[in-house]
């Protein structure tokens, strides 16, 4: 499934604009279409850039990079390619890969932007702790100025590395701050009350700090936890492949990040 929607995203192409008329008229506004599918109404500002435009001028700077995932909506309106990156670090003994989310939209909702998320290789656990770290400052509105900055931005490694690098110092900071099993129930189980964190999720994840399937999920600590969280929303994106899991692991990446800010 993943690679049939790589390859359908990659596909759109001949992105252009077109007048959106009523009973004869113009109304100001326009059709972002490729001839065949209508993808957004926008201003006459609006620059379209297709994914395979995106993710070609990414490449150029990473060439070392694979795309491993695809997560689409709308029609393939919103993506976001999932892109490995040879560089592999370590914490607390597991080996973390880095992977780099590159979202682009074909209908102006979205901005060009990249976001760093490490991945822990033994349960692929996908993670992104803290969004300040995380996000890579190279993002654009779709308009011709700023889609012209995006890519001819300085190379991207330097700042990738950086990015993880520095979300890696805020999981140490987890690890180091401890948390008794009845302290992490009763810490997921406000998040679940809050609605920061669905009940399923959240009950899947306290059973696990109860009840450790992974290593990482076992330390008494506030990354033990955090991996429980992020253990059920990783199987939960692999099944799916949707924005609206990638973006809770974002948001609960945040929670965490505030409890040793």
């Amino acid at each position: 499934m993943t690679q049939d929607t790589t390859n359908k995203a990659l596909a759109i192409d001949n992105l252009h604009l077109e007048d959106l008329t009523w009973n004869g008229k113009s109304v100001g506004k326009y059709v972002v279409t490729d001839g065949k599918e209508a993808y957004g109404v926008v201003s006459s500002r609006y620059q379209p850039v297709s994914h395979k435009k995106a993710v070609a001028n990414v490449m150029e700077w990473l060439p070392e990079g694979k795309i491993a995932n695809t997560y689409a909506e709308d029609g393939l309106s919103r993506v976001v390619f999932n892109i490995e990156l040879p560089k592999v670090y370590e914490l607390n003994g597991e080996e973390i890969k880095t992977f780099i989310n590159l979202r682009n939209s074909l209908d102006g909702r979205w901005e060009l932007g990249l976001i760093v998320s490490p991945v822990q290789v033994i349960c692929r656990n996908t993670f992104v702790l803290s969004l300040k770290k995380a996000y890579i400052d190279i993002s654009a509105r779709h308009t011709v100025n700023s889609v012209r900055r995006f890519f001819s931005e300085v190379p991207l490694v330097e700042q990738v590395y950086n990015a993880l690098e520095g979300q890696l110092t805020v999981a140490e900071m987890l690890s180091e701050k401890n948390v008794t099993t009845e302290g992490g129930r009763d810490f997921l189980k406000k998040l679940i009350e809050g609605k920061i964190l669905a009940k399923k999720i959240g009950e899947k994840a306290i059973s696990l700090f109860e009840h450790p399937q992974f290593k990482n999920e076992e330390p008494r600590t506030y990354l033990g936890l955090f991996n429980t969280v992020t253990n059920a929303l990783s199987r939960k994106l692999e099944e799916k492949e949707s924005i609206n899991t990638f973006e809770k692991i974002l948001n609960i990446g945040e929670v965490f990040s505030e409890v040793v800010a």
